[in-house]
């Protein structure tokens, strides 16, 4: 067959081209920024060591201690029974922490009630933000109580970034702190030790 060439059209060209181009944004999109991923485990992992120290120091110390939680940080608090009120601590391990870029928390907790008066007048302490509460943020009523004897408000604090898979740190009130894929079996979480 005289002038018949071997090689490719250019639309056969452009059809590889095109399918290339796909796969390649495809592999980038799906990995496209590791460090993201690692940031939200990394700041389960943290808030649920962060718990597990304020624990063993409300029990060291007999003290009561809170967590505050909003979708931009977190902040650690102890009861001053003298002055009725929560004060945010200032000391390492337990300073505020502010969300890295991207990343927001939420708290769901087995959320108290508001200050009651006992019989003899005495004001219970202010344990627990609602979930209607505006002051359930690091400068408010705790969403989460550390009592002095080890148990912890039943909680799940969820660290989110973007269409990326989320973190929690949770417990059950008694049971050490887990940080684990959101919805994770016991069996896939990290426990901290």
């Amino acid at each position: 067959m005289p002038g018949r060439h071997a090689g490719f059209t250019l639309l056969e060209l452009l059809l590889v081209m095109t399918i290339i181009g796909i796969l390649a944004a495809t592999v980038t999109l799906a990995v496209s920024d590791p460090g993201a991923r690692q940031r939200v485990q990394t700041e389960a992992e943290r808030i649920a060591l962060a718990v597990e120290l304020a624990r063993t120091a409300a029990l060291t110390r007999n003290e009561i201690w809170g967590l505050s939680v909003n979708s931009a940080g977190y902040a650690f608090q102890t009861y001053d029974r003298e002055a009725d009120e929560w004060q945010v601590l200032d000391e390492p391990p337990f300073l505020p922490r502010r969300a890295e870029d991207g990343l927001l928390f939420a708290v769901q907790a087995g959320l108290g009630e508001r200050r009651q008066r006992d019989e003899g007048g005495d004001a219970a302490p202010p344990f627990l933000a609602r979930s209607d509460d505006d002051a359930a943020s690091p400068a408010g009523l705790p969403s989460i109580a550390i009592l002095p004897g080890g148990e912890i408000t039943p909680f799940e604090v969820v660290v989110s970034s973007g269409d990326l898979p989320p973190w929690s740190a949770r417990s059950d009130g008694i049971a050490r702190v887990l940080a684990a894929p959101q919805g994770a079996s016991v069996d896939e979480s990290t426990r901290v030790r």
